[in-house]
């Protein structure tokens, strides 16, 4: 059964209290809410088994529901149960209460799991940019996720995005050899490269391989608010790689 008002926010955990925080400021700020489609998808479904929104979903949106918000740059139609005035009340609760929580043991380790989520999600839309730009299928994006879990050791987001743009641009080579491109030769190929970049990486026999954005900041809503407020750690979101030891060494530079 849904509230009949919103819960107190120290009754939600870490993640639940991101989550609606990044959903809420790409409401008011025109943002992204994450880096994918799916990412956010998951994420609003996550914050619908809460019961702090309501979603379409199976349908696509609801056709007679003018209450409805949407999200203002994926145009995902969700309802909340307060009115849009009091956004950003909200929002400052949420990332007020995000900013206290401890930096020892239990609160580093949700910032790492939410680090690796944002660092894949970050890796897996620069691959769909690359895969657009040579007018592959975006899909192919999936494989990057197999790619991560067979690393032997975790990797930055800019060294991922570097294996990204060697892997597609050899597969578009692949493709251009070819009279009637394959396009399952070419993801293979494509699969094949990025494993191979990977594991040199992985291995520490290749140095500066690796593509950060010019500014540290992300540009969707949930990345700001995990840089700004939960782990403030500059241009080192990008280019240490997710991990406990990673979230340590960014605190103390």
């Amino acid at each position: 059964m849904a509230p009949k008002s919103f819960p107190h926010v120290d009754s939600l955990d870490t993640q639940t209290r991101l989550y609606f925080a990044a959903l809420l400021l790409a409401q008011v700020s025109r943002l992204p809410v994450s880096p994918t489609r799916g990412m956010t998808l998951s994420l609003m479904g996550d914050l619908r088994d809460a019961a702090l929104i309501l979603v379409p979903w199976p349908c696509s949106d609801w056709t007679l529901e003018v209450r409805a918000e949407r999200t203002p740059i994926e145009d995902l139609q969700w309802r909340p149960y307060v009115g849009a005035g009091r956004f950003g009340e909200l929002l400052d609760l949420l990332r007020k209460s995000l900013q206290l929580l401890p930096f020892d043991d239990k609160g580093n380790t949700v910032r790492v799991e939410l680090w690796k989520q944002l660092s894949s999600a970050e890796a897996s839309l620069f691959f769909e940019r690359q895969l657009r730009k040579h007018q592959f299928d975006v899909a192919w994006a999936q494989d990057l996720l197999y790619a991560q879990r067979d690393c032997p050791h975790p990797l930055s987001i800019a060294s991922w995005c570097y294996c990204c743009w060697a892997a597609t641009r050899h597969g578009a080579s692949i493709a251009q050899q070819q009279r009637a491109p394959d396009a399952t030769l070419v993801r293979e190929a494509i699969y094949a490269e990025l494993q191979r970049r990977m594991s040199y990486l992985a291995a520490g026999k290749w140095a500066n391989c690796a593509f950060p954005p010019p500014v540290a900041e992300p540009k969707n809503a949930i990345g700001k608010i995990f840089v700004s407020d939960l782990a403030p750690m500059g241009m080192e979101f990008w280019t240490v790689p997710a991990s406990l030891e990673g979230l340590i060494k960014a605190s103390n530079d």
